[in-house]
């Protein structure tokens, strides 16, 4: 079974204590994905201290995730791909009164077929 990639998130998402918007929404692809296999999502993250971060796709919540510390680090969870579809969009969020946290580089890793 064949394998392939995608991207999402040009930029640095940083979502600020305080902030008056604790998420961000970005579309991204998945052309070819075969639905009934797993998927895998890894992105890096890096708090600024105590935060809960939530990631969705297509309104699935496949990561809610409480970091307590400043230690970036790469963040990898595998998924149902049953979830993914050729349009999807990602959504990452925050805890309201959470300290800052950014993402970036996300990758998705999906069989085709």
């Amino acid at each position: 079974m064949a394998t392939d990639f995608t991207t999402a998130v040009d930029n640095a998402i940083t979502l600020k204590k305080g902030g008056t918007v604790d998420f961000e929404q970005v579309d991204f692809e998945t052309a070819n994905v075969n639905t009934a296999t797993n998927a895998s999502v890894e992105f890096l993250v890096t708090p600024t201290g105590a935060v809960n971060l939530t990631v969705e796709i297509n309104g699935t919540t496949v990561v809610s995730q409480n970091f307590n510390s400043t230690l970036g680090r790469v963040w990898r969870e595998n998924f149902s791909a049953s979830i993914l579809k050729k349009n999807n969009t990602l959504t990452v969020a925050k805890d309201g009164d959470g300290e800052d946290i950014t993402v970036q580089d996300f990758l998705f890793l999906f069989k085709t077929g």
